[in-house]
Order: C-alpha cells, then structure tokens, then sequence
C-alpha cells in the first residue's frame, strides 16, 4: 500500500471490482440481511467505513445489495415482533440419561410444547408505529381565542414607578 494524504495508508482504489459480481454482492446481501452494521460490513469487505460509504454512493449494484440486505432485517425484525405480539409456542427437547440394573445406558426424549403469551410491550410498541395517531403518548392542545403579541406592559404603572424605571431599568 502506498502513503496518500497526511501519511494515511490508502488501499487498491480498484478493489470495489471485485465486489461487483453477484457472487461478492450476494454476500453482501446476505451479511447486511444478518443485522451487520455498516462498520461490520466493511471490516467483513476489507475496507474502511468511509471506503464502504464512498462504494455505496458511487456504485448501483453494491448500493443495492446493502438496501436489499437491510430490507432482509427489518423483515426479520418484524417477524420477530409479531411473533411477540401474537404469541407462539415453543418446543424443547430433554434428554435423561439413566442406567438400569444391568449397567445399560438409557436415553428418555421428553418434547414439552410450552405457550408463550403475547408480550404487552411488544403490543404497545407496535401500535404506537403502526397507528401513532391513536396511540401516540403525545398530549394535543389546542388554543382557542387570540394571541396578542402587542401587549404593551408598562399601561398600568404609575408616572413615578415609569420615571423609577426609566432611571434605574428594571432592576
């Protein structure tokens, strides 16, 4: 690598091509559909986060295939949350081990469905982004008459309160 400004280390500035076959892209795609954060991302890549930034602006297909990658996590996050607003069930898988009177080992499976309730938060916080005009925590007021800027605050003083405050100020 070579030293560009102020000795910084500057990289292959044609290493983005490279990246732009579908194979790299769709890893691209996939790692950003994972939940990586761009930081991640280019630490994955090999290049620096400005570097990715820079990428992303210029190139179309890479650009892409980090939208279509975040696009992947949201869905899976949404997934996620209506799992918890729905409820689901969960099955776990225990395993005994004993031995019998003769020394043999032996293996119980047990499977045991359990219910997981809907989670009230979850409920909460998917209706507060689903319909914030109904359930948004907000407090809406609402001002009915005039608001008169031209108040003239010095009309009900005295002439020796307005001469006090024309010599002192309002101290």
């Amino acid at each position: 690598m070579t030293k560009g400004k102020a000795g910084r280390k500057r990289g292959n500035i044609t290493m983005y091509k490279e990246w732009l076959n579908e194979e790299k892209l769709a890893q691209i795609t996939q790692w950003k559909g994972q939940g990586l954060s761009n930081t991640e991302l280019a630490e994955m890549i090999g290049v620096s986060r400005p570097t990715l930034y820079n990428w992303i602006e210029k190139y179309e297909p890479i650009r892409n295939a980090v939208k279509e990658g975040q696009k992947r996590t949201v869905q899976h996050i949404e997934n996620a949350l209506m799992k918890k607003v729905n409820g689901h069930t969960i099955r776990e898988t225990r395993r005994y081990r004993t031995t019998d009177k003769d020394g043999n080992t032996i293996e119980r499976v047990e499977i045991i469905e359990k219910e997981v309730s809907p989670d009230t938060t979850a409920i909460i916080y998917a209706l507060k982004t689903k319909d914030p005009e109904n359930w948004n925590e907000k407090i809406r007021m609402e001002h009915s008459g005039r608001v008169d800027s031209n108040v003239n605050h010095y009309a009900n003083l005295s002439e020796e309160e307005l001469r006090k405050l024309a010599q002192y100020g309002d101290k």
